[in-house]
């Protein structure tokens, strides 16, 4: 639930991704449910806005069943920017009226578009399923953390290797990859312009993330979760 301004007016909206996809068909037009984001307004119910596979055939191949994070990145009382992540490790971004757009925006100047992509890591990361949790650092750059992981099935182990993200949104518009992150699994990341943020590579057979992150006083917190896997033989380690 979140406060915007439309044409100058203040709106309460209920803020949702489409919700989980049970169908194994991904990435086609056989099965369009969950590929979508959507803005209520709660006075009456009804859909002020959406950002559907109609809007974006091409990149919104994937359910949103994430909680989405919203932001009033300018501190005017007023979401101006919302993120959520999809079934694909993807993070999407959606830019709403900010004070400087003036009384004039309204939803025909919403817009939605990817903040990243997991391209260019291997094997890629598994779903988005918590909320990301964003921060700004001391230049007033907005940081977007999430991790992955696939909350419907936690105790499966699988060959995918899951992560957790940190990616600068340094402007709002641009569109990451993994090519562009630093991997700092063994290493440390150091701020500069030819890299927009960094990821971990969980070590952990099956780890995986199924919760937010909280971000205080310049550290990021956030719990991995690791099945217990075969030949435990303690009932009390026996789920992870």
């Amino acid at each position: 639930v979140g406060r915007v301004k439309i044409n100058g007016i203040e709106k309460w909206v209920g803020l949702m991704g489409g919700g989980q996809n049970l169908s194994s068909c991904t990435g086609t037009d056989c099965d369009k449910r969950g590929k979508g984001f959507f803005v209520v307004d709660l006075a009456d119910g009804s859909i002020l806005w959406s950002y559907t596979r109609a809007d974006n055939p091409t990149d919104l191949n994937y359910a949103m069943p994430a909680a989405p994070a919203a932001v009033d990145s300018d501190l005017d009382g007023f979401v101006d920017t919302v993120y959520i992540g999809d079934l694909n490790g993807q993070m999407w971004r959606f830019r709403f009226c900010s004070a400087s757009d003036g009384d004039a925006c309204g939803t025909a100047n919403w817009t939605g578009s990817r903040l990243f992509q997991p391209s260019g890591l291997n094997p890629s990361p598994g779903p988005t399923f918590a909320a990301p949790t964003v921060a700004k650092d001391a230049t007033g750059n907005l940081w977007v953390y999430w991790g992955t992981g696939d909350k419907t099935e936690p105790i499966v182990v699988g060959t995918t290797v899951e992560r957790f993200f940190a990616v600068k949104d340094s402007d709002q518009t641009t569109f990451w990859t993994g090519t562009n992150l630093d991997d700092i699994t063994t290493g440390t990341y150091t701020d500069n312009a030819s890299k927009h943020g960094w990821y971990m590579n969980l070590g952990g057979a099956g780890e995986k993330v199924l919760g937010e992150a909280v971000v205080f006083g310049g550290q990021v917190y956030f719990t991995t979760y690791t099945p217990g896997g075969a030949g435990v033989t303690d009932p009390c380690n026996a789920a992870g």
